[in-house]
């Protein structure tokens, strides 16, 4: 099997740099610095001077009010950048480090992530004494970091309170980008918030994103599984099912598909804590994904005020229930693409998004080879009843007779109806009064259980394809 991974690596491109740090460079940690030391892409492993890729350190001078910062690093590494945070995510971070714009030249940038956003400062007016050295064997660079920013919107003031301090690499150089693009490896956090001007013991470890990655689940499943399931089943369902057992099955799978989206709503506010401003992506993503959400909410309360099948206006609701449904469905699918955008900012190489991205896509391709045969065939098969009106099977009254007027829906007491829909559904005819399938039933059902198993095992790919992308 561990083969198996190092070959989809390289066929990938994949690539891991490994590099030892002089013991030399540690002697000072502890004493006059401190220092961060750590492994890019496995944060949680105990780092020794033979196994680190990556050293920082700090060093207080309350002389010069700044922090004195060096950065050490392999020399194949094209920026090595630290940043300080409030919380223990990258979003609104002060971030600073150093980047090569040539295999032998290497810049100071002082920045500042909005969101997921890295924004340059353009005269890096908190940094002073700026030196570097690139060589075979290592990159190393060294500044001051003046304690309040001459600007206070374009970083923290460090001796203000204590913060969490991220660490992170790339290996490819970005010539003409004055500030940091995406990291290659998941940045390492420190374990605590950190006095930066004080002497510390530094550990560090990855990001815990469980709840970001149970929310995009949790959507996937919401909206791939089961709401795709439960419409499927709508739309074809009923002339196979034609005593009510469709509309059950519609009903209960899109009211698991509701509850499964309200728990990934749940699971990212407690995550986020918070309704955050960042950039148009995550702008996008949050009004998109509530607008999915408002629309599933909103159409199972339509459905329950809905009119009695035989009602005179019988077909404004179809036409607003399928419409809000089908709204909402193209909103969550809009949602899931942005959410993919954004996670590809969290996680190391971007493998697990990229094989998600392109899973979630498939399935929306495949999706419609489901369902252009059975439009087809629906179209061009289906019969009419003698009258020359469509034959369209409905959940009948089975109290109603042929002679009864159509009911009209300004007639009934919304309250009534509202209470009838919920507490006592109609229920499937039974003996004489039970409608026989139509003849292509087999085919029917075939595809219904066909399609309800395809995206289970859909789903099940999804989860273990991306857990195993993580560890390439």
């Amino acid at each position: 099997m561990k083969r198996i991974f190092f070959l989809l690596a390289f066929l990938l491109g994949t690539t891991t740099i490994q590099c030892a740090l002089d013991s030399s460079l540690f002697t000072e940690c502890g004493v006059t610095k401190t220092c961060i030391s750590t492994i890019p892409g496995s944060c949680g492993t105990a780092c020794t001077p033979s196994t680190c890729e990556l050293l920082l350190t700090i060093e207080n001078l309350p002389t010069q009010d700044s922090l004195r910062i060096e950065l050490y690093s392999n020399a194949n590494y094209a920026y090595m950048a630290m940043g300080f945070s409030r919380d223990d995510r990258m979003p609104n971070s002060d971030v600073v480090g150093c980047q090569k714009s040539d295999p032998s030249t290497a810049n100071v940038q002082d920045t500042f992530n909005v969101d997921y956003v890295n924004v340059h400062d353009d005269d890096n007016s908190a940094i002073t004494n700026f030196t570097y050295t690139i060589n075979g064997s290592y990159f190393f660079c060294e500044f001051n970091r003046a304690y309040v920013p001459p600007d206070s919107s374009e970083g923290f003031t460090l001796n203000d309170g204590t913060f969490f301090i991220f660490s992170a690499i790339r290996s490819d150089i970005l010539p003409t980008s004055l500030r940091f693009e995406r990291h290659e490896f998941t940045p390492c956090v420190s374990n605590g918030l950190i006095d930066p001007l004080a002497l510390t013991n530094v550990t560090s470890s990855n990001p815990d994103y469980s709840l970001v990655k149970a929310h995009g689940l949790m959507m996937i499943l919401a909206w791939s599984v089961f709401i795709s399931t439960g419409v499927f089943i709508a739309n074809y369902g009923k002339c196979a099912l034609p005593n009510g057992e469709w509309f059950q099955l519609h009903k209960f799978i899109n009211i698991f598909g509701l509850i499964t989206a309200l728990i990934g709503v749940a699971l990212i506010f407690i995550y986020l804590q918070e309704w955050r401003v960042g950039s148009a992506t995550l702008w996008a993503h949050q009004l998109i994904g509530l607008g999915s959400i408002s629309l599933m909410v909103a159409n199972p309360i339509i459905a329950a005020f809905r009119c009695r099948p035989n009602a005179k206006f019988r077909w404004i609701f179809r036409l607003i229930h399928g419409a809000v449904g089908y709204s909402g469905v193209f909103l969550a699918t809009v949602a899931i693409f942005l959410g993919l955008s954004l996670f590809y900012n969290l996680i190391d190489n971007g493998n697990s998004t990229r094989y998600g991205f392109w899973f979630y896509l498939a399935k929306l391709i495949t999706d419609w080879l489901f369902h252009i045969p059975l439009i087809i065939y629906f179209c061009y098969t289906c019969k009419t009843e003698k009258d020359g009106k469509e034959k369209s099977i409905e959940l009948k009254d089975i109290n109603a007779t042929k002679k009864e007027k159509p009911v009209e829906l300004e007639k009934v007491n919304p309250f009534k109806l509202f209470l009838h829909n919920i507490f006592a559904p109609p229920q499937c005819p039974t003996g004489d009064k039970r409608k026989k399938p139509c003849k292509e039933w087999p085919i029917i059902i075939s595809a219904l259980v066909a399609f309800a198993i395809y995206n289970i095992c859909y789903y099940i790919a999804i989860t273990v394809v991306v857990a195993i992308a993580e560890q390439i």
